[in-house]
């Protein structure tokens, strides 16, 4: 049986992890939806992941062509790009992003939605290593226990 005081105690120490929905909802309102983008000057429109180099797909829900071909194993067509879904794009989004950057266990929704938001235009590996810039940690690339204790003050 939980005393009140214990449920008081324990209701207090537990804290809300940041929440991957609402991180994908806020970048994706700046990817450009489901318009896809050709922009020739934009690398993540190519598949080869340069400017001039592969094919020119475009990018579509932010999913840029090079992180399609990754997610499917193969190069990407424009043919994929243009029936990429919103359900398959939300599943790269969680698993080639907020899943590396072990989003779920970051208490602040503010700092998970600015790793996130970077990783989605710079690489995760390259956010992770901002973030612990700023923190003053070793910038390793990768969300280990030292950084997300860092991040999360404890």
């Amino acid at each position: 049986m939980i005393t009140e005081r214990r449920h008081n105690y324990l209701f207090k120490t537990l804290k809300t992890m940041a929440n991957f929905n609402l991180a994908y909802t806020k970048t994706n309102r700046t990817e450009g939806g489901s318009k896809i983008s050709m922009i020739k000057e934009d690398r993540g429109n190519w598949t080869g992941g340069q400017i001039g180099v592969g094919i020119l797909i475009g990018s579509k829900y932010g999913v840029a062509a090079p992180t399609l071909g990754g997610y499917l194993k193969r190069t990407a067509t424009a043919f994929d790009m243009q029936n990429l879904s919103l359900e398959m794009a939300i599943d790269i989004a969680k698993k080639g992003y907020w899943d590396i950057m072990r989003g779920d266990e970051i208490i602040s929704q503010e700092i998970a939605e600015r790793i996130y938001d970077r990783g989605y235009n710079m690489g995760i590996k390259e956010a992770i290593k901002e973030a612990q810039a700023v923190a003053g940690i070793d910038t390793t690339g990768k969300m280990d226990t030292v950084t997300l204790n860092t991040l999360n003050n404890k």
